[in-house]
This record gives C-alpha cells, sequence and structure tokens, in this order.
C-alpha cells in the first residue's frame, strides 16, 4: 500500500469515529517501520508516522507479531475463521 493511501484511510477512520484515540498500535507494516528489527531493539519508524501521529495529537507504538503468535494472542487479535 502507497504512503498516502495508508495514511487517507487512517484520516478517514478517525473522522469516520469521531474522534482521535490516545494511543494507535501498528504492526510491523513498511509504511510505519522504516525496516524490520530484531525483538528487543528500537523501531525504526518512519518521519510520516512521527508526524502523522504529531498531528492528530496521539501517542503512536509498533508491536512486532506474526498472526497467531504469543504477543498477537495478548494483544488480543484474533485469527478470522
Amino acid at each position: 500500500m502507497e504512503l498516502a493511501t495508508f495514511w487517507n484511510r487512517h484520516r478517514r477512520a478517525l473522522a469516520h469515529f469521531y474522534g482521535v484515540p490516545r494511543t494507535i498500535v501498528h504492526d510491523r507494516t513498511k509504511t510505519v517501520v522504516r525496516r524490520h528489527v530484531a525483538p528487543g531493539e528500537v523501531v525504526p519508524v518512519r518521519p510520516e508516522a512521527v508526524a502523522f501521529a504529531g498531528h492528530y495529537n496521539f501517542a503512536s507504538s509498533v508491536i512486532m507479531c506474526r498472526p497467531g503468535g504469543p504477543s498477537a494472542r495478548s494483544s488480543g487479535w484474533t485469527r478470522p475463521s
């Protein structure tokens, strides 16, 4: 997905839900993360992601999860059936 499309969809979601949450958690998608790193290392986030979070005044975090893995289960994510 292109960066412009990704952030436009975020804008539309914020408008749809009539507000901005305190925190948005992203998985390690390439539109948010510059490159993948080993667990425990600092995740390099794209400047566009930092700017978007700053503009809308929300905290942004990145989780390193695999679908169905331990971090996904602890985050409440479930695999669609």
